[in-house]
């Protein structure tokens, strides 16, 4: 009975699968580049198993995270660049509440850096919101959110696309839970200190094909002055996108300050085709 009992406290506390690593330049460890200042971090969103389901529980990095992919690259000039990567067979609030990206983080303020930048694709993206959010005090200093689907995702109902072990996380970034995370989170803002930035991937005219333009960038963030920069790329090209790589390095390392409510009505008319100052 005991070893029954303990059994079920050890699958109760299991972690979430993560996998933490320095990219560019690479390095076994955190290695800073002597006087580099900058470390960024990409964590990446959905990968769909089908077929094997052990892989939905393993921390595998998407492409773009590699060594030798053309965003890797580009950040390289700028910052010392790290991946991050986790299990997907738990919720998304989960996955920012376990200790992986936190340990991650408390590794790259040991190394030195004074500029720690967490760039999120997609459900990444949410991922490094409720972090900053929930951890003010981490030593993040900035936030790019790549087409993340802060207002929910309508895709995230299709359960036919996923297998069973892997719904928990699809379902966790659906419009309806989003809608309840923001209800219950409703005290809680992303910390003034933290620059912050919304990547609108507008590829099809209202939306990334994947996560419309008015999730992407949400009332409550624009009440907070959270800035807004709408691109040309689709949710599945955006991290492999050069143009976009482009981007992404210059925001990494020039200052994003929140906007004024009549710099956010100008955006909102300018997306959205209508004007409303929060």
């Amino acid at each position: 009975m005991l070893a029954l009992v303990l059994a079920a406290v050890i699958a109760e506390t299991d972690p979430v699968e993560t996998r933490f690593e320095q990219v560019q330049p690479p390095a076994v460890a955190v290695e800073r580049s002597k006087g580099e200042p900058t470390a960024v971090v990409l964590i990446h969103g959905l990968r769909v198993h089908p077929v094997h389901r052990e892989k939905i529980r393993a921390a595998t990095f998407h492409e773009w995270q590699e060594p030798g992919s053309s965003l890797v690259r580009k950040l390289s000039q700028e910052a010392d660049v790290f991946s991050f990567a986790y299990g997907q067979d738990v919720p998304v609030s989960q996955i920012a509440e376990s200790t992986g990206l936190g340990d991650a983080i408390k590794q790259l303020k040991k190394a030195g850096y004074s500029e720690l930048v967490l760039i999120g694709h997609s459900a990444g993206g949410l991922i490094a919101r409720q972090f900053v959010e929930d951890q003010p005090s981490s030593g993040v200093t900035k936030v790019i959110q790549v087409c993340a689907p802060n207002g929910g995702a309508s895709m995230a109902k299709w359960k036919a696309m996923v297998r069973k072990e892997q719904e928990p996380f699809v379902l966790s970034f659906s419009k309806q839970a989003r809608t309840q995370w923001l209800l219950d989170r409703k005290d809680k803002n992303v910390p003034k200190h933290v620059q912050f930035v919304c990547v609108l991937g507008d590829g099809g005219g209202v939306g990334d094909f994947v996560v419309s333009d008015d999730s992407q960038w949400p009332v409550d963030l624009q009440e907070q002055g959270i800035p807004v920069i709408r691109l040309q790329t689709t949710h599945v090209t955006a991290m492999r996108s050069s143009s976009v790589a482009d981007y992404l390095s210059a925001l990494a390392v020039e200052p994003i300050p929140r906007w004024s409510n009549a710099r956010v009505d100008v955006a909102r008319k300018e997306i959205f085709g209508e004007t409303k100052t929060p």
